[in-house]
């Protein structure tokens, strides 16, 4: 049973996403459709925000809701739920699969490295994988939660660049070259020594590697580090987009870590401040409060 979009976000989420569903190989189309993905989870977390206009328990159930999601995922990575959306976008580390002409899907992964443009590079999981602990930003917290300190990068930048160990003054070595001796005398064609080709040994064929992406050896058995789009309507995980590219991939997770995680955190500080500014205020009323009532005792104790 096909499923109904419920409102009218979920029906354009759709029309956004069917785009995305034709099998392509081109993977520079891959990360132009991955960096419109990013772009579209910018545009919904902002519109969720608007929405949430600013209440803790928007933000509270916003941030369950993201977090029952990625409990859901048994893969490594992060997932964004998208507000009011069947749609879930995330950074996953995947089995490699092809499509249906033998080309990967997406490409080899994303690596650590930089890139500029698409590049099908080695796997990610070189390191070994630690696991994350899982954030709570709705915890009871103390209010003035003291920062961590960055640590001191102990870079000396005023210190003397090292000398280069070329002398420019020194000399020029001679290139060795008597252009005086006479040139050597021909040898004479038939005194030439002559192979005997028929008694040589074959050349045994070089064993044939698996290509080479990136300066590293390819590994397609290992997870590779992917962005992808999932369908949830059914129940189940519909994968819509998968891109390899780390371009897309860095720019989910700044938007992951800074915009998403970002504004939760500072939403909860904002809640946790101005809910201290109205207890330090309820305390002072109070104690205005108990003052006029003692001194309204003593001058009633005065006037007898």
């Amino acid at each position: 049973m096909k499923h109904v979009r419920e409102s009218l976000s979920q029906y354009y989420d759709y029309k956004f996403f069917k785009l995305f569903e034709e099998e392509t190989t081109d993977l520079k189309s891959k990360e132009s459709q991955g960096l419109a993905v990013i772009d579209k989870i910018i545009s919904n977390f902002d519109d969720f925000k608007s929405a949430a206009g600013g209440e803790i328990t928007k933000f509270k159930e916003f941030w369950e809701e993201n977090k029952k999601n990625k409990e859901g995922f048994s893969d490594s990575g992060n997932v964004y739920k998208l507000h009011d959306s069947d749609y879930v976008v995330g950074v996953l580390e995947l089995p490699v699969e092809t499509l249906s002409d033998g080309s990967l899907d997406g490409g080899l992964g994303a690596t650590d490295e930089p890139e500029e443009e698409i590049i099908e590079g080695p796997e990610i999981g070189a390191e070994e994988d630690v696991e994350e602990p899982q954030e709570d930003f709705f915890e009871e917290r103390p209010t003035n939660e003291a920062e961590e300190e960055e640590k001191d990068l102990d870079l000396d930048l005023d210190a003397a660049p090292e000398e280069d160990s070329l002398d420019l003054d020194a000399a020029p070595e001679e290139d060795g070259l008597d252009l005086d001796i006479a040139p050597e005398e021909e040898t004479p064609e038939e005194d030439l020594p002559t192979d005997d080709l028929a008694t040589e040994e074959p050349i045994e064929d070089l064993p044939t590697e698996e290509p080479v992406m990136g300066g590293e050896q390819a590994n397609l058995t290992s997870p590779q580090t992917y962005l992808v789009v999932y369908d949830m309507a059914s129940g189940e995980r519909e994968e819509i987009l998968r891109c390899g590219s780390n371009n897309v991939v860095n720019a989910f997770n700044a938007f992951y870590n800074d915009t998403f995680k970002g504004s939760m955190k500072n939403a909860i500080l904002q809640y946790k401040e101005q809910k201290e500014k109205e207890k330090i205020e309820a305390e002072k009323t109070e104690k205005e409060k108990a003052q006029k009532e003692k001194d309204s005792k003593v001058n009633k104790f005065l006037a007898k």
